[in-house]
């Protein structure tokens, strides 16, 4: 009959003690309760490397709230250059205290990195290509730990997005089960515009400059933190409430009670759903794609962990039971196949340049028009008849 049980129940999706609940007067305090009951990064994450070198976890993921409870971010822009001034971070800042502390840089795929770049900082650049210079971590589901899963099953959820924008884990994330050795092949798409483009009306480019859509909670445009935060003001009109993994900024943005999921999860489905039926204003029609993006797919190959008797050529595996890895571990590599990447550049299809010299080559070739017969028609009907 505690809150913190019926807290959970809401959380696993099971039936709440009402008269429990009714006690509850402020929910915005869950974000910090789901950070207490989770699994911690370092628990989460065994061991990890980058570019060849074993790092300690701590110092490359970040805790982060997301729609499917506590997440591990790595490589995610400082809540400081993430969220517009006077957001709410969902980000916890946690390090250890090792020697080279990593320093945050202001990144956006549109101007790129500073010119002048410290020793060591993130969101960090890659180190190569092949496994070898990739992201490897050893993941630990602690099975016996469980009391529920957001999907039918255990294991992880992973998400690839831009460093400077919220992850959509739950709609978008892929599975990474225990008990397997993943591989995933990265391959990056970068979108880049003229910037010629500027003059062109957004009706007819379909994409927005970093300079003409500023957004309340973020501090960077991109047509993911669009959509979220349009989603956010549609919940505040009909539910009159945020939920937990949303960032708030004003002080009538409250969390959302477990009397209000049924609304949140209503709207949550429309936004996905291009109903031109309704007076509702569709996030896809206000959010249109940033004219600078980088899109990341992934070719996944998984293989099951050592079964038998051979010894195992990782350290961190080798005090465990083959059993216990088999229904807890789950090893994933991540890395560029590619030095080079293909970038899909946006320009106007006909300049003003193209069109009066098209104008002019077809007047001239089917007129036989020149300057000299403009001064023949002026000629022949102004002056010769006086």
């Amino acid at each position: 009959n505690s809150v913190e049980y019926a807290l959970i129940q809401m959380l696993c999706k099971r039936r709440v003690n009402v008269t429990v609940a009714n006690t509850i007067d402020d929910w915005s305090s869950l974000n910090e309760f789901i950070s207490d009951i989770s699994q911690p990064c370092e628990k989460m994450i065994i061991s990890c490397w980058f570019g060849g070198v074993k790092y300690d976890c701590l110092r490359i993921f970040h805790p982060i709230v997301t729609d499917e409870g506590l997440c591990c971010a790595f490589n995610l822009v400082h809540p400081k250059f993430l969220y517009a001034e006077g957001t709410q971070s969902l980000i916890k800042e946690t390090y250890s205290n090792h020697s080279d502390m990593d320093e945050a840089i202001n990144w956006n795929p549109e101007s790129g990195y500073p010119k002048k770049l410290p020793k060591h900082f993130y969101p960090r650049t890659a180190a190569g290509t092949g496994e070898s210079l990739g992201l490897t971590v050893i993941l630990n589901a602690e099975v016996d730990q469980y009391n529920c899963s957001s999907t039918n099953s255990v294991g992880f959820k992973m998400a690839m997005h831009n460093p400077n924008e919220r992850a959509n884990v739950r709609e978008v994330g892929l599975l990474l089960a225990a008990g397997y050795e993943t591989k995933a092949r990265i391959r990056m798409e970068k979108i880049e515009a003229d910037q010629k483009l500027h003059y062109v009306g957004l009706k007819y480019r379909q994409c927005e400059f970093q300079d003409e859509h500023k957004l309340h909670y973020f501090a960077t445009y991109t047509e993911s933190n669009c959509e979220a935060e349009c989603i956010a003001k549609t919940m505040m009109r009909h539910c009159r409430c945020l939920p937990h993994y949303m960032p708030k900024r004003y002080e009538n943005e409250t969390v959302c009670s477990i009397y209000d999921s049924r609304c949140v999860e209503r709207i949550r489905l429309h936004s996905m759903i291009n109903d031109d039926n309704d007076n509702e204003i569709e996030c896809d029609e206000v959010c249109l794609p940033s004219c600078y993006d980088l899109k990341f797919y992934a070719e996944f190959f998984s293989t099951p962990l050592e079964h038998g008797v051979f010894v195992s050529n990782n350290p961190s595996l080798r005090d465990m039971s083959e059993e216990y890895v088999e229904k807890n571990i789950a090893i994933l590599n991540m890395y560029y196949k590619d030095n080079s990447f293909h970038s899909n550049k946006q320009t106007e299809f006909i300049g003003m340049t193209d069109f009066m010299s098209s104008i002019g080559g077809l007047i001239g070739l089917f007129f036989g028009f020149s300057f000299m017969s403009l001064a023949e028609i002026i000629f022949y009907t102004l002056i010769r008849p006086c």
